[in-house]
């Protein structure tokens, strides 16, 4: 989980989010709900906890009757690059 959600942010900075899976698999109302629900694991992987959704609230973000909020980058995220930077010196 943690790989793909590493993956899952970078892609979604490029724009590219979509070269997570195989968009040919899929009409396009299937690709807004997976993109969707990318969008709601990156915020249910937020380091503070003031900053992820409740239950009731990813029930209806996945139900499409609450908008989704941009997540901001997971801490994790951070953590990786700067170990990365660490293992390179």
């Amino acid at each position: 989980m943690f790989l793909f959600s590493f993956q899952a942010w970078g892609k979604r900075n490029s724009g590219v989010m979509n070269k997570l899976f195989d968009p040919s698999l899929c009409d396009n109302s299937q690709l807004k709900e997976i993109k969707r629900c990318i969008e709601i694991g990156l915020l249910c992987t937020q380091k503070k906890l003031t900053d992820r959704p409740t239950m009731p609230d990813v029930l209806q973000m996945l139900q499409g009757t609450k908008k989704v909020p941009t997540p901001k980058q997971p801490g994790y995220i951070k953590r990786v690059r700067e170990a990365e930077r660490y293992k390179q010196v």
